[in-house]
């Protein structure tokens, strides 16, 4: 039985990271560090932001305490549609793993489990130009079919991609909503368990042959020396 994770936080949270660095980095965001204990701080910064480009963009993760504060546009709403199982692993039988270490392969318990995760990334604007500046951010840091990190362990790179795009403009409040969603690809659930049995190693292989006198192998014997 598969136990319970944190990996859809993670997954969602990996997403929201890149969207947080490239608005930082264009400056329609306050860096969120610089400004981590200081609440007013922070608000001064965003209000200056918008007072020199306009307007600053609001970024949301579901469940954070910003999603409690007054909702401005732009924004970009990030949020988690569900999982599913993924296509790597999940092999319960067991299977083996060479370590560099010990210079010899270990059994597996069983091999790693993956999910793939779905996430919904929401562009709210209120004209064209907010709208082409959502999609510019948006593509630059999630292309399809690309790779992102993942939050807390940067040396592993999640495949993203989208499929589908779904437009839910509201007339009634002059609002241009558009929703992509997302699919992280094969993210580890659990990584393999190794058990302390070894697998030996085959240090030596002897090959004899038999000929007979018309030089056609009739015979041949291969011995092992573990």
């Amino acid at each position: 039985m598969r136990p319970l994770s944190n990996t859809a936080e993670v997954v969602q949270k990996s997403f929201e990271f890149e969207l947080y660095k490239k608005l930082v980095v264009e400056g329609y965001l306050p860096d969120r560090v610089t400004y981590e204990d200081d609440v007013a701080g922070y608000k001064a910064a965003k209000a200056a932001i918008a007072t020199q480009k306009g307007f600053a963009i609001e970024l949301f993760g579901h469940g954070s305490e910003r999603d409690r504060e007054i909702k401005e546009v732009p924004r970009i709403l990030v949020s988690g549609n569900g999982f599913h199982v993924g296509s790597v692993g999940g092999d319960f039988g067991g299977g083996s793993r060479f370590d560099v270490a010990s210079d010899e392969y270990k059994k597996l318990k069983y091999t790693g489990t993956s999910s793939i995760y779905r996430i919904e990334i929401t562009l709210i604007s209120q004209n064209s130009f907010q709208d082409r500046l959502l999609e510019s951010i948006r593509q630059s840091v999630l292309a399809n079919l690309t790779f992102i990190p993942l939050l807390g362990n940067e040396g592993q790179l999640m495949p993203i991609t989208y499929g589908f795009v779904r437009e839910n403009n509201d007339y009634s409040r002059r609002l241009i909503q558009r929703t992509y969603i997302y699919e992280a690809l094969d993210v580890a659930e659990q990584t393999p368990e190794e058990l302390t049995l070894g697998i030996s190693k085959l240090k030596q292989i002897n090959v004899e042959f038999s000929n007979s006198l018309n030089n056609d192998i009739d015979d041949l014997q291969i011995g092992t020396t573990p």
